[in-house]
């Protein structure tokens, strides 16, 4: 059992992370998938949904626990393969990934964007000087 501090609130977590996680994609919210096998975190898709922080919590709560588990020992990689988010889902984007800065070296980011997304590109460029983590940016 790991207690986890998510969104300054103490929360009891029993995540098994050798079990996989999956949120499924909508018109608003992106794919979120977890494969332990693998140790791959993926995000994709939009996010573009109105309360963000919200939606985000309980993977914020996931990564803490995470975090704090021996499984983070054996590292990750987190694919980010976003089309495009909004402005609330940036900051909760920007949390999420510097809180793997406590493992960082044992965590790659692969930031991923298409031909001609000067704007995903730059985000990515951006976050790999913002952040103490190994951050790829890589063009589809």
């Amino acid at each position: 059992m790991v207690y986890c501090l998510a969104l300054g609130k103490k929360k009891e977590s029993n995540m098994d992370y050798n079990l996989p996680l999956k949120v499924n994609q909508t018109e608003t919210t992106p794919l979120l998938s977890y494969d332990p096998k693998n140790r791959t975190f993926n995000m994709s898709g939009v996010s573009v949904m109105k309360n963000a922080r919200e939606f985000y919590d309980p993977v914020i709560q996931w990564v803490y626990g995470y975090i704090l588990s021996d499984f983070s020992k054996g590292g990750i990689t987190i694919n980010v393969d976003l089309e495009y988010f909004g402005t609330p889902s940036s900051v909760v984007l920007l949390r999420l990934l510097k809180e793997f800065e406590k493992i960082k070296d044992k965590v790659v980011v692969n930031w991923m964007y298409e031909e001609g997304d000067d704007d995903m590109k730059e985000i990515g460029d951006d976050l790999k000087v913002m952040l103490a983590l190994e951050l790829n940016v890589i063009q589809k």
